[in-house]
């Protein structure tokens, strides 16, 4: 075990010889698949100003959009990870990969409002179900003395995906309008394909389905085998986790949600920032934070606790966040404070997907981590934006950061603490 129940780091080693072979393999396609959907998403945060200006709507119904897209994605999350345990890891993450590349690709072209929120709640939906299962396969075909610091690095995807994005919008956005930032969507589609042909099913999954193949021909392939999956989770032996993974993971999500989605906004609209310049600032904090995700992997395998580690690295991002908000003046200021809010609130990804990927059994892992690490997430997602849109205009950004992002992640610290401290490293074989 890499840390024993008291957060202490174990002396227990690792070759260059783990690093070889099907596990970096896997973890490179799975990052550059993500980094590609994050960007995808990502870019719809940039287009934001420039969607308002042109149908003529409220900064409101984009709220309400956002909401519903993550309504959907809440119910999509409910099955594709139970598909997933069923049918194999691989073939739903290149349908998922391609199937929102096409949806984000499609925002180009959309010619009303209307056309744009179902393109809209279409492609997020299906790319949020895409995260839990990458995760997954990487969880399972990493090395144990390794998996936190695969899990974790494979979040760094996120930063460098709105970090891509920024590159693609910052260019064009200014010269050509918001719709060309969505044509290479489309690129990402064949990519995926390419993908899929190299990446392999876990070796532990293609195991478990062979002891269980006499038991999965006789198992109901619809709704109630998802079913079934999710009541185990609120099983005497498993609730107690749940409960404080999701409700911890939900609050967390609430702050992390309103920067992802309304950064932009809230420079051109608060701070008088060009939708060019919102873009170059926002992408740039990305790309400072991404180091704050290897140094919370790297905490949370050889220093101390994936549990410590989280509650840590939340409450000095609320600490960050609360600096950049009241007291950062001019671009580089606001660069500086967004990337160390990025650097610890949001690198607490690197190390709560994988804590909760490798505290459930094998047999549920893909719906835990669906349901509890990511319909939390949704959860925070879809109540954020009509919060932060119906009380910005009333008492002004800065106070609305303060109730919706910085009070949240202070109380989703005292929620992690509430989980047994659970050491890094652990044998998933031996989860129960």
């Amino acid at each position: 075990m890499a840390n024993n129940l008291n957060g202490k780091a174990s002396s227990e080693g690792f070759s260059l010889s783990d690093l070889k072979g099907t596990p970096i393999i896997t973890f490179f396609l799975c990052f550059f698949g993500m980094v590609m959907s994050t960007a995808d998403q990502a870019l719809f945060s940039y287009a934001i100003p420039g969607i308002i200006d042109e149908f003529g709507i409220t900064l409101e119904q984009i709220g309400l959009l956002l909401t519903y897209s993550f309504v959907i994605a809440s119910v999509v999350l409910l099955f594709t990870g139970t598909i997933s345990d069923k049918i194999g890891r691989r073939k739903m993450f290149v349908f998922l990969l391609c199937s929102s590349a096409f949806f984000v690709g499609l925002h180009s072209i959309s010619e009303s409002f209307s056309i744009l929120s179902i393109c809209r709640m279409l492609g997020f939906a299906i790319a949020a179900g895409l995260y839990p299962i990458t995760l997954t396969i990487v969880i399972e075909v990493a090395p144990s003395r390794l998996r936190g610091m695969f899990g974790g690095l494979l979040q760094i995807s996120y930063p460098m995906g709105f970090f891509l994005a920024s590159l693609i919008a910052a260019p064009l956005i200014g010269d050509y309008g918001w719709r060309s930032i969505f044509y290479p969507a489309f690129l990402v589609i064949p990519l995926a394909l390419l993908i899929g042909l190299k990446l392999k099913e876990p070796e532990i999954f293609t195991q478990l389905q062979k002891r269980n193949n006499d038991e999965t021909k006789i198992l109901d392939k619809s709704f109630s085998y998802a079913i079934s999956r999710i009541k185990e989770l609120f099983s005497k032996t498993l609730i107690s986790r749940t409960l404080i993974c999701f409700f911890g993971t939900f609050f967390l999500s609430l702050a992390i949600g309103g920067i992802t989605y309304f950064l932009p906004t809230f420079l051109v609209n608060d701070r008088g920032i060009s939708q060019s310049l919102a873009a170059q600032i926002s992408g740039l904090s990305y790309l400072i934070g991404a180091p704050g995700y290897i140094i919370a992997s790297s905490v949370g395998e050889f220093i101390t606790t994936r549990r410590n580690t989280v509650v840590l690295w939340a409450w000095l991002g609320s600490l960050a966040f609360v600096f950049t908000i009241w007291f950062a003046e001019g671009p580089l200021m606001l660069i500086f404070g967004f990337g160390l809010t990025v650097m610890f609130l949001f690198g607490t990804e690197s190390v709560r997907m994988p804590l909760l990927g490798e505290i459930f059994p094998t047999h549920i892992r893909a719906t835990a981590t669906s349901i509890v690490g990511s319909i939390g997430v949704t959860f925070g997602w879809l109540i954020v934006p009509i919060v932060l849109t119906k009380l910005s205009p009333l008492i002004g950004w800065n106070m609305t950061w303060t109730l919706c992002a910085i009070l949240p992640v202070l109380l989703s610290g005292f929620l992690f603490l509430a989980l047994k401290n659970y050491p890094s490293g652990v044998d998933i074989n031996k989860i129960e």
